[in-house]
């Protein structure tokens, strides 16, 4: 038996297979201000890094990267809650956070503070426009490997100044923090800006992926994109009520992300059709008169057309090997066990959460 024709085909096959397990989990969070406990509704409280961490460890079996964009240590601008900060990034380190973006609250109680909290820590604090006397005071992004993919990361503060600190306009940092990245395979903006902002710099950078907006206390809602391909923004649920997630998985060749929300529809609203088309052919089977039958027979038509329609647009939108992302929210109810440790802490500077 010969060997060569199996040995040329498993050759072809490498690059694809090299592209298989080219996913990534990405989990957004962002606009935490301060909150280590569950908060908002009385009846159902939901948030807190004691149900976060029992969501992470869930998904600890896929390819993981935790970003925040910012927001996250302190309740408002200008409020200076010391112990609260430090265990809110200490959470957030001990979770595996790959980087934060510098938001206007985050810098409460000064940079130098801040520079303090971050010194040492594997968790990135990143901003492209921030400075002090003219110079950068954080890297303006990085590159994490996760598995096979790169993701690009980098961050923008909304501009004003911060007591010693200025933050730029965000477009041509926003740039130059691009270019400097280097290769990557996915790209996102922790974007600590007004989200009006971030949709106008998603049609200026179209070669990013992800704007993950923090600053507005949106709360959790749709990615929102113009088009077919571009960056698709999304903000970051408010007081860490809920994780956003992206799987994406990348095909060969990149290509822009197909929204597998939108296919999912898609495929929904064919399954329906499918049943209705079947139903009518088993009456028209039946039809007791020609009448019946011709009836049966249009309507049948009509529903064959929308199943031709239907089919198409999922081909068209997912094709084979097509790069996809499916977005969801995972909202931190009291359906996810709280860490007996970890609540512990939080009671020390939260003692309402003893419930």
């Amino acid at each position: 038996m010969s060997w060569a024709r199996p040995a040329a085909v498993l050759a072809a096959l490498l690059p694809a297979l090299a592209w298989a397990d080219r996913t990534v989990t990405l989990v957004f969070t962002g606009d935490n201000a301060g909150e280590v406990a569950p908060c908002g509704c009385q009846n159902a409280p939901s948030g807190g890094f004691p149900r976060r961490k029992a969501a992470l460890e869930a998904w600890r079996d896929e390819n993981v990267v935790v970003l925040d964009s910012g927001n996250a240590l302190f309740r408002s601008v200008g409020v200076d809650d010391a112990p609260r900060a430090a265990l809110t990034f200490g959470f957030m380190e001990r979770l595996g956070t790959r980087a934060m973006a510098v938001g206007p609250k985050d810098l409460s109680a000064g940079v130098d503070r801040l520079l303090q909290l971050g010194r040492g820590a594997s968790m990135k604090l990143l901003s492209a426009n921030l400075t002090r006397g003219g110079q950068p005071i954080f890297a303006g992004g990085a590159v994490f490997q996760a598995g096979e993919v790169k993701v690009g990361v980098i961050a923008l503060t909304a501009s004003g100044r911060y007591g010693d600190a200025e933050a730029g306009p965000v477009l041509p940092a926003a740039k130059a923090a691009l270019a400097a990245l280097g290769p990557r395979d996915v790209t996102v903006v922790l974007a600590a800006i007004p989200y009006a902002e971030s949709l106008t710099l998603a049609r200026q950078l179209p070669e990013v992926d992800f704007i993950l907006q923090s600053g507005d206390a949106r709360g959790t809602g749709a990615p929102q994109r113009e088009g077919d391909a571009g960056p698709l923004v999304l903000s970051s649920a408010q007081r860490g009520q809920a994780l956003g997630k992206a799987v994406v998985s990348l095909g060969s060749p990149r290509s822009p992300l197909v929204d597998l929300t939108v296919v999912a529809r898609d495929r929904q609203q064919l399954a329906f059709v499918d049943g209705q088309v079947g139903t009518l052919e088993a009456r028209a089977k039946k039809a007791a008169d020609k009448q019946a039958a011709r009836e049966f027979s249009g309507m049948l038509r009509e529903l064959k057309q929308r199943q031709a329609t239907l089919r198409a647009s999922i081909a068209r939108v997912a094709p084979p090997g097509a790069s996809t992302f499916d977005f969801s929210w995972t909202v931190l109810s009291s359906a996810w066990p709280d860490d007996e440790g970890w609540k512990a802490e939080v009671l020390k500077v939260e003692p309402s959460y003893a419930y």
